[in-house]
């Protein structure tokens, strides 16, 4: 994006917000709730992890509850999505959604909404007959060494399936692995390329329950109606519904009560029948909530303009494949205009171009460069990072460490944001001062010669009376 070589980018990419802050040709359109500018279309959703109901133990809720309250959730929206997200409910109804607020219940989301707390985890699987070894690992009565293959300590090591092009569903996830590792549960984490093996093999994974745990993330859209949303749990065996396999008493419950809640007309019974299936998905977790995603955008207006923004909510950004979405594709090409911007080839000129420069040894090092471009935006960098340090934007050049004495050779760049740049080296020779300390070389010989003269002559003539 900053190369201009490309016009959009859809999906996250790390410290992406230091672009928008830095250049004033790229715009962020985010997609979380579709209630801020520039009005983008609301698609985000839940990340969450997700379990094989069909594989035990993870069929069991307490070992669910358990690791829930092993997660340390509060680095994971800075670590993940640079803080521009935050904590899923545990009712799975969102209370930053205009469609699902006025069902959102609070009284539930605040009994069950379950934090970092290891002592809590610990309790709840020692009720439920589990030991904690000297090692610091888990054993079942029942199921055996928890984190391994069929409870064999000499087993395959459970793993949480994840895309690798999914950089903030990624971080999530070795950071909840982590979380259940450091518990004394290993869980690793399976990256998966799918641009490599395919999105069917992707989605195979999961509608044919292949895999341990799961970074579940797509839909359904906390933006989406009650019914439409909780449509993602119900009793099918296809991709985007129950792809957990989800399936005890609870669920079925749970599946009666859709049923109800889909032709439901009465505003009273259908609140009352969304507490209980918030209820229901906060006592049984068929899935942990961990955060909100969004669908993340970036546009440059360096070469096109008519990008969505508050004058233009109604362009939206579509990159989906399908034949069905042609017609936005379409929409949306037609209504970017060219700015008349050629592509830039140019490369920035020094103002003054650096030279040579000595200092005393045990002295600071301060050297400034400029360099200017018709773009009107500069990053230096220089070559040497092991004894020099520079001001990326205003080209100050100071030493990093104490410089011994000798010749350091420092090459200096100046890029515009294309990537055109300049470079010079320069010599740096750091000198050793022999003068006496505190003393000017000069007023020391002054101060010699006025000393001996004078003395010398009062010996002479005294010698002279002689």
């Amino acid at each position: 994006m900053k190369s201009r070589e490309i016009d959009l980018h859809a999906g996250y990419y790390e410290e992406m917000w230091n672009d928008f802050e830095t250049n004033p040709f790229l715009n962020y359109a985010g997609s979380w709730y579709g209630q801020l500018p520039p009005y983008q279309a609301a698609l985000a959703s839940m990340v969450n992890v997700a379990f094989n109901h069909e594989r035990a133990p993870f069929n069991e809720t307490l070992l669910r509850e358990a690791m829930a309250w092993m997660i340390d959730y509060d680095p994971i929206p800075a670590a993940a999505a640079s803080g521009y997200t935050r904590r899923a409910e545990p009712t799975f109804l969102d209370n930053f959604s205009t469609v699902q607020n006025p069902y959102f219940n609070k009284t539930l989301a605040d009994q069950y909404r379950r934090s970092y707390n290891t002592t809590k985890a610990a309790q709840i699987l020692e009720d439920h007959g589990c030991e904690k070894q000297p090692d610091g690992s888990w054993v079942s009565d029942k199921y055996g060494a928890l984190g391994y293959e069929d409870g064999n300590p000499s087993g395959a090591v459970w793993t949480m399936i994840c895309p690798q092009t999914w950089l903030d569903v990624r971080t999530f996830t070795e950071l909840v692995c982590e979380s259940f590792t450091d518990f004394g549960i290993p869980v690793n984490s399976e990256i998966i390329d799918i641009d490599y093996v395919g999105w069917n093999t992707w989605s195979h994974l999961w509608t044919d329950r292949n895999y341990d745990l799961g970074a579940s993330c797509g839909e359904p859209k906390v933006i989406e109606t009650p019914e439409v949303f909780f449509n993602g749990w119900r009793e099918f065996k296809d991709w985007n519904i129950n792809i957990t396999g989800w399936h005890d008493d609870l669920s079925k419950e749970f599946n009666s009560l859709y049923l109800t809640l889909e032709n439901q007309s009465d505003p009273v019974i259908y609140n009352q029948t969304l507490s209980r299936i918030q209820e229901i998905f906060c006592m049984d977790i068929p899935e942990i909530p961990c955060f909100v995603n969004g669908y993340w955008y970036t546009t440059s207006s360096y070469y096109w303009s008519g990008w969505c923004n508050a004058n233009n909510e109604y362009q939206q950004l579509v990159t989906e494949s399908t034949n069905d979405a042609i017609p936005m594709k379409t929409r949306m090409i037609l209504n970017l205009v060219s700015t008349g911007r050629e592509y830039d080839r140019n490369p920035p000129t020094w103002t003054e171009v650096p030279i040579d420069q000595n200092i005393t040894y045990g002295k600071p090092f301060y050297y400034d460069v400029n360099a200017t471009d018709d773009s009107g935006y500069i990053v230096y960098f220089i070559n040497d990072t092991v004894n020099f340090m520079i001001d990326s934007l205003t080209g100050l050049i100071t030493n990093k460490i104490n410089l011994n004495v000798g010749t350091y050779n420092l090459t200096i760049f100046a890029s515009d944001w294309i990537g055109n740049s300049i470079n010079e080296t320069i010599c740096i020779q750091v000198i050793k001062d022999d003068t006496v300390p505190g003393y000017d070389l000069m007023l020391v010989i002054f101060g010699i010669f006025t000393t001996i003269i004078p003395l010398s002559l009062y010996k002479w003539k005294k010698i002279s009376k002689k």
